[in-house]
């Protein structure tokens, strides 16, 4: 295993309107074989790529916001995001809304969740990270977690590249998160993002847990070294930018689509 992980993180707006997925599967699709060329050994999307990031799921009853969301084992996209990552080699971190079968809720319809799913070259479903920290309180599902097992709900994907750990947006504000991500063996940690355009706290976090950090963002791209260094920062339009394209923004001067590389440190053994 290397001591590096080259991360391509997938930059560019989101749609929301007529045949959403499609599109913004299609735009992501492309910049993720762009990639893959581009000899990135992982690709990560920001959160909530394919519905466009509609509403925090995971604050929602799934009949409230079933539309927006990918079966988690057997969506058609997950399917596609599967045979994508097997096409191309290249490990895939995509930002996906989905609804968790294996969980239900009292009307017996599977959880929501904003969910990071990490897919192998092999093809396959390695896991998933769901979303714990929703804008000033902590998702409702991880606050009914009882405190001893909370740490449990930050895994350490193993590959063979190393052991991948994962936050979302919001999750990035709090020590804990990179703690317990580190705490359970994480090399690297990606973070998929959709919320205010501010990245400075990554510093703190890989200092505070010695952990390099790759985060995504519609708008633009940033990574810190485990030691808080910046490693890399990027920002496409100005101070208040809109996270998604309104109907006819789509190949206009507001429209963007980038791949932002960076060679990230794995943590040092010991830390």
């Amino acid at each position: 295993m290397s001591d590096t992980l080259q991360v391509a993180g997938i930059v560019t707006r989101w749609v929301r309107c007529g045949d959403y997925k499609e599109t913004n599967f299609r735009r992501v699709s492309s910049l993720i074989r762009e990639a893959a060329a581009g000899g990135a050994q992982i690709a990560c999307t920001t959160e909530g790529f394919l519905d466009g990031y509609h509403e925090e799921v995971s604050d929602q009853a799934y009949r409230d916001v079933g539309a927006w969301l990918e079966a988690a084992d057997s969506g058609a996209y997950v399917r596609r995001l599967a045979e994508l990552a097997h096409e191309l080699g290249i490990y895939i971190a995509a930002g996906v809304a989905v609804a968790d079968g294996s969980s239900t809720d009292g009307n017996g319809d599977p959880k929501p969740f904003n969910a990071c799913q990490l897919f192998a070259p092999e093809g396959t479903v390695v896991g998933a990270y769901y979303k714990t920290h929703n804008f000033r309180k902590r998702s409702p599902w991880f606050a009914a977690v009882p405190d001893a097992q909370k740490p449990d709900c930050f895994p350490a994907f193993a590959t063979d590249l190393g052991r991948m750990g994962f936050m979302i947006c919001n999750d990035r504000i709090f020590e804990e998160t990179t703690r317990w991500l580190a705490g359970n063996g994480a090399d690297w940690i990606l973070c998929p993002t959709g919320g205010a355009f501010a990245y400075e706290m990554l510093r703190e976090r890989s200092r505070e847990c010695g952990v390099a950090i790759a985060w995504v963002h519609p708008n633009g791209f940033a990574a810190t070294g485990p030691d808080g260094e910046l490693l890399a920062e990027i920002r496409f339009g100005g101070k208040g930018a809109s996270l998604h394209l309104e109907e006819g923004e789509l190949g206009g001067p507001l429209d963007h689509g980038e791949v932002c590389y960076v060679e990230l440190p794995r943590r040092v053994a010991g830390d």
